[in-house]
């Protein structure tokens, strides 16, 4: 049966509950109506009787009477069958030939005759008792004829009732089964009509039904397929991201990684004749971010070589150091005041790869100085009144790396005076190219958190006192 599943249901239902029903209305009708006639006929065979046995004189005022109370009509005949009185001559009533008046005793017990016979095409019940034989003088039989049009219509006025009842039980059985029809189909729509959602895309759940139970169920499970729908999709974009960044970048590493070692031949060569102390300074901080992104530029090009990380101890200290002379040129050139507090850090060593350590935290402390010098400038743009500009000025922003003993690991906490994450992108910070900057690539993070789970540490995020902050926690040993 094609069509949709509440046609379905309710078609056969609708059909079973009518032949239900229906049939036995009408055997329920048919046995009244039948007890119904049987009880007119049992009622005019009991009036016979009575007139039988009355002693009052039988007159044309006597049984016109009886025809009102009764609806029946009377014929009276003498002993040779002859017609005395009636009530209705335009009934040609004759005396059926089986009818005899001798076959009747004259004990009260004597019960009359009856059968359905017609006259002027009219079909009556017909009922003949013998007259008591103290009125004999006045009719020796008394016949009573009811129409059998009226027993037909007080049938018919029996059956109706039933009939009406039936057609009502069935039209409200048929109103409950498309109600639950309609509880069943409308949630297996909804279901079908997610799916078709989930096939284009779509991955956002439904509310689920309270009953049935399996319904219920099972819109929790395609909800769950959703989401893990939804999830794999995620991963499959951010692998199909990285695949493409790997095969567009495996040439550009290439073509950097020339560029970067002639930049580092020609910084030696300017080294040889710099004299000055701070020129060399830089000439060296300059050579060392060379080295970095020829080292990083490597990396992309050993993307699909795998090979297994160096992990061993290593100074926490002699890294931040590194990272520390590698960045205070960035936060200085940016006006962004940097401090390291380092503590203890000199005497602990972190279990790991060094450089990887470093260009996580070289990637948090990039992004923080950013932030820090991007929301004072949009602060010192938005200040109106000089006041409010040189108040701000007062508050210099700053970038922090704090250090310190959390055994049985170290944490390292980033904090910055920039504006912090918006609430749309802090769902999303560590997601691949995610990123609200108009110049950022939205890598950082993303990197940086990669690098420390590898190490079996972690990375939070908080937001105190105006203060956005970072904290990475790394292993003294490893597993």
């Amino acid at each position: 049966m094609r069509g949709g599943l509440r046609n379905q249901l309710l078609i056969p239902i609708s059909g079973m509950m009518f032949l239900i029903i229906f049939g036995l209305g009408l055997w329920f009708a048919w046995s009244y109506a039948a007890r119904s006639q049987k009880q007119i006929e049992e009622r005019l065979t009991q009036l016979a009787q009575t007139l039988h046995d009355a002693d009052f004189p039988l007159s044309q005022k006597v049984i016109q009477q009886l025809k009102g109370m009764t609806g029946a009509e009377f014929v009276l005949c003498g002993e040779q069958n002859e017609l005395q009185l009636t009530t209705n001559e335009k009934i040609a009533f004759t005396v059926p030939e089986n009818f005899s008046l001798d076959q009747y005793s004259k004990s009260k017990d004597s019960q009359p005759a009856s059968d359905i016979l017609s006259f002027n095409g009219e079909e009556f019940f017909w009922v003949a008792v013998r007259t008591d034989s103290r009125r004999r003088e006045q009719a020796s039989s008394i016949h009573v004829l009811y129409p059998m049009q009226e027993i037909s219509r007080q049938r018919w006025q029996a059956l109706f009732p039933i009939l009406a009842s039936c057609l009502f039980a069935w039209l409200l059985s048929v109103i409950l089964s498309s109600v639950l029809a309609s509880r069943l189909s409308e949630p297996l729509s909804n279901l079908r009509t997610q799916v078709q959602q989930i096939a284009a895309g779509n991955f956002s759940p439904i509310s689920s039904p309270i009953s049935p139970t399996e319904l219920h169920d099972l819109t929790i499970s395609v909800n769950e397929m959703a989401d893990q729908l939804s999830q794999s999709q995620q991963v499959i974009r951010e692998s199909e991201r990285m695949k493409t960044l790997g095969i567009l970048g495996g040439g550009m590493a290439h073509q950097l990684r020339n560029h970067s070692t002639g930049a580092i031949l020609a910084i030696d060569v300017a080294g040889q004749d710099c004299q000055c102390k701070l020129g060399a300074e830089s000439i060296g901080v300059a050579r060392r971010q060379l080295q970095l992104m020829e080292r990083y530029l490597q990396k992309m090009l050993d993307i699909g070589h795998p090979s297994s990380p160096i992990h061993a101890q290593f100074d926490l200290g002699k890294v931040v150091d590194e990272i520390e002379m590698l960045l205070r040129p960035f936060a200085k050139h940016h006006g962004i005041q940097l401090s390291i507090d380092k503590g203890r850090l000199d005497c602990l060593n972190c279990w790991g790869d060094s450089d990887a350590v470093q260009e996580a935290l070289l990637n948090l402390l990039l992004n923080a100085v950013q932030a820090a010098a991007s929301f004072q400038a949009t602060h010192e743009r938005g200040s109106e009144q000089p006041e409010k500009a040189s108040s701000a000025k007062t508050k210099a922003p700053f970038v922090r790396l704090t250090a310190f003993l959390q055994a049985p690991n170290v944490q390292v906490d980033i904090t910055d005076s920039g504006a912090g994450i918006t609430d749309e992108m802090l769902n999303r910070i560590y997601q691949p190219f995610a990123t609200d900057r108009p110049s950022g690539v939205g890598l950082g993070l993303y990197v940086a958190r990669q690098i420390i789970q590898a190490h079996q540490g972690s990375l939070e995020y908080r937001r105190e006192s105006d203060i956005t902050c970072f904290s990475v926690l790394l292993p003294m040993k490893g597993n």
